[in-house]
Parts: structure tokens; C-alpha cells; sequence
């Protein structure tokens, strides 16, 4: 059965994993359908303290996990904090207060486990979609060469810096960051790759993957369920469509069907 993988982290921030998570939650209310399992993951397997601290229990390791092309990943996103640690900026010790170097020591490890696992082992999945800056980590995995990439609206130069026009990369590696958009979706090539902006964007992000592997009915049943409005980012559909091993409208991907 294919899997959807929700990657957090300590300090994740809250509503960019628990809102695409229940999204496709509750599509399973709307629809009737079991098409997919969902996993909480993490570097550990262990629990992590997400911001404001909300714990959260995973189910399992990032080194146990392979995903295939029936699945997809969500990686969440954090604060100012974690960008640094994703791109490797630590603290001012004459500006920051006690205890922040070995928490962005700390932090540091954790982020580039994540980056590590998506650049070798993440990208196997059938789409890799990313939550406000978890958008660093998908870029820094190099996923967005030759792909549209955006992120929350007060990281976007942070972004472009990193992988965009203004990055110094080969063209060929370059991303093209997209301002003004509540989310991007890459299909033109494996894994597909999508990236949202900031928190909220995660909604809309997840009801356009669930749109895109699940159709438009059962996107609209979620919708009426959960009483979500939506943005004008929908303008953007029809959505493209997707592999068909990430086409689970039927309530089985083309892979699951096969194993029968």
C-alpha cells in the first residue's frame, strides 16, 4: 500500500505537518477510501519537540525508511533557527543568548540527516513536497535543479540565494523561485517535487496533491468536510497529472494493484 512519510524534526513548526496530515486524514472520512498509510518520521524514530512545544510520536527511523514510487514525502518546516541550521550559519555568541551554540550544534546534526536522507535515499519516493522553509532542505538535497521552488514570502531572497538566479550555480542546477504563489508543482520529472510558502500554504499544498492523486471529488468532499475555503491559488488548476503510480483515485496506486 503506498505511504505518505510526514518528516519532522525538533522544532518543526506545528501546522506544517499536522495540516497536510490532516488533510489526508480526513479525505479517508470523506471518501470512504484507504488508499494510503501515513507515517510520522523522524531522524531518531524517537519522539521530537516541535516549536511551542508540541510533542510528537514517530513511528519510525529516517536509515528504516525507503520510499517507493507510490509514495510521498511531506517535510515540514521551522523557524529562522532552522534555516540556519540547514545552511549551516551558527550563532552570533556576542548576540545570542546562553545555550544556543550547542542547540544549534544539535539542531545542525538533525537538519543535515534530513538533507542527507532526502538527497540519497527521499527522492526514491513518487513525490517529495515541502512545507514554508522545509523548502531549505529539499534544496539542499538538490531537488529543485531545473525545477520552480518557493517558500515562506521572508525567505525567498534566503532561497534564491541558495539555488536561484542569484545563486552562482550552473544554469542546469539552478531553480526558478517563484514569489507571489501559495505553492509549486514539478511533474516533468522523478520524484515529482512540490514546495509551498509559508504555514497555511501547507493546506493548500496538501488539498492539490490530494486533488492531483485522488481527484477532484474527493478533493471537494475533504473540502466540504473540513470546511475549507481555499485560496485564489487554485486558479492554477487544473492540476497535471500525475505518474501513474501516484494515481490512487481508484483507492489503489497502479503498484498496489500490480502486487495483487
Amino acid at each position: 500500500m503506498p505511504t505518505l512519510y510526514f518528516v519532522v524534526f525538533n522544532d518543526a513548526e506545528v501546522l506544517d505537518f499536522s495540516g497536510p496530515f490532516d488533510v489526508f486524514s480526513m479525505a479517508r472520512v470523506a471518501t470512504g477510501l484507504d488508499p494510503f498509510e501515513m507515517k510520522i518520521i523522524s531522524v531518531s524514530g524517537k519522539t521530537v519537540t516541535a516549536l511551542h512545544g508540541f510533542r510528537v510520536g514517530c513511528d519510525a527511523a529516517l536509515g528504516d525508511v525507503v520510499p517507493g514510487p507510490s509514495d510521498i514525502v511531506f517535510v515540514a518546516g521551522g523557524g529562522p533557527p532552522i534555516v540556519n541550521a540547514i545552511l549551516g550559519i551558527p550563532p552570533d555568541p556576542a548576540t545570542s543568548p546562553p545555550g544556543s551554540a550547542a542547540r544549534y550544534t544539535a539542531q545542525h546534526a538533525e537538519c543535515q540527516a534530513i538533507v542527507a536522507w532526502l538527497a540519497s535515499v527521499g527522492r526514491r519516493a513518487g513525490m517529495v513536497a515541502s512545507v514554508c522553509v522545509g523548502a531549505f532542505f529539499s534544496a539542499k538535497a538538490g531537488l529543485f535543479s531545473g525545477r520552480e521552488a518557493t517558500t515562506h514570502h521572508a525567505f525567498l531572497p534566503d532561497l534564491d540565494a541558495l539555488v536561484g538566479a542569484g545563486s552562482g550555480l550552473p544554469p542546469a542546477s539552478q531553480a526558478t523561485v517563484r514569489h507571489g504563489v501559495r505553492f509549486v508543482m514539478n511533474h516533468s520529472a522523478h520524484p515529482v517535487i512540490a514546495a509551498s510558502g509559508g504555514v497555511s500554504c501547507g493546506l493548500d499544498l496538501a488539498f492539490a496533491v490530494l486533488e492531483a492523486v485522488m481527484g477532484r471529488n474527493a478533493s471537494e468532499k475533504t473540502r466540504i468536510l473540513m470546511e475549507y475555503n481555499g485560496s485564489s491559488n487554485f486558479a492554477m488548476l487544473p492540476l497535471p497529472q500525475m505518474p501513474p503510480e501516484l494515481c490512487y483515485a481508484d483507492g489503489l496506486s497502479a503498484d498496489a494493484r500490480a502486487a495483487e
